[in-house]
């Protein structure tokens, strides 16, 4: 077992070598699906072309595993401490034959650079079950995705406890808010929000995954803070906003402001708060005041 917890795997990497045989991670299409034999044709041998290629040798891409694509494969062999090539007896003729590379020598890998995070085969284990996991890649616990309103995600931090209810299984459990994003993406829905990731707190929902879940996420009391109904907020042709102070006497004044966190249809005015503003001012909403 040349590879430990925490190895990042390349392609072209052994990964075991049980009776003497390699094990190589190819990063292929597709796993092989018979033993590769001198002057053996198809997709399969463009796979393992295309592997040598990536991995710094000049094979062709011809689909046909001809003579230089042997002394190629060859060298990737020996590079690597093992010899090319035996002799298997073919079951239905009876004959023996040339097997350059067996179907067992391959497993498969989506990329080259995933870590393992867990080692499963042991030295000395025999192998019997081909489910049995060699090694794991990659690993960790599962994580929930979620797209909040641009709105709601102002009210929303990394901490924060969230409640998970899956409403069809009828079981709940809690997170916390590990991520928020700080740019509004649009989802494959077309709708555009802000991406919140989320941890598990306690033991993970079972059942897979792409799961539809309802999240309540638990805001913490936060500090009063001067604020206005949304309505209240206009804007100019510069991009600043203002509000308009309506006195006593019915008089305005505008007065530009800075905006925060909106959440139940008012706008919160950041600091500082330029005068007259202040908590019980009248401002017009529309064609209407309001005591903000």
């Amino acid at each position: 077992m040349p590879v430990r917890k925490g190895d990042r795997i390349r392609e072209g990497q052994v990964l075991l070598e049980r009776s003497g045989e390699p094990l190589f991670a190819l990063a292929l299409r597709f796993p092989l699906y018979r033993d590769l034999t001198t002057g053996a044709q198809g997709p399969d041998v463009v796979e393992v072309q295309r592997a040598l290629r990536r991995t710094g040798y000049s094979a062709p891409t011809t689909g046909v595993l001809d003579g230089t694509t042997l002394r190629q494969l060859a060298k990737f062999y020996r590079d690597r401490g093992y010899r090319l090539g035996s002799a298997q007896e073919d079951r239905r003729s009876g004959q023996s034959r040339a097997v350059q590379m067996p179907q067992s020598a391959v497993v498969v890998i989506d990329r080259t650079g995933r870590r393992i995070s867990k080692v499963h085969a042991r030295v000395g284990q025999t192998l019997v079950d081909p489910k049995t996991p060699i090694v794991e890649l990659d690993g960790q616990a599962p994580v929930i995705v979620a797209t909040a309103a641009v709105d709601q995600a102002a009210l929303i931090r990394p901490g924060q406890q969230v409640d998970v209810t899956d409403e069809l299984g009828e079981t709940r459990t809690k997170a916390r808010v590990s991520e928020v994003s700080e740019q509004a993406t649009s989802g494959p829905d077309g709708q555009t929000g802000i991406e919140i990731r989320l941890k598990f707190a306690e033991a993970p929902m079972s059942g897979g995954t792409n799961r539809s879940v309802r999240l309540d996420v638990r805001t913490s009391a936060a500090a009063e803070v001067l604020a206005v109904p949304v309505s209240a907020i206009y804007s100019r042709p510069d991009g600043s906003m203002f509000i308009t102070v309506v006195d006593e006497d019915d008089a305005t004044t505008d007065v530009t402001v800075l905006t925060g966190q909106i959440a139940g249809g008012w706008v919160e005015l950041r600091e500082p708060v330029p005068s007259p503003v202040a908590a019980g001012s009248s401002v017009l909403v529309g064609e209407q005041t309001a005591e903000g």
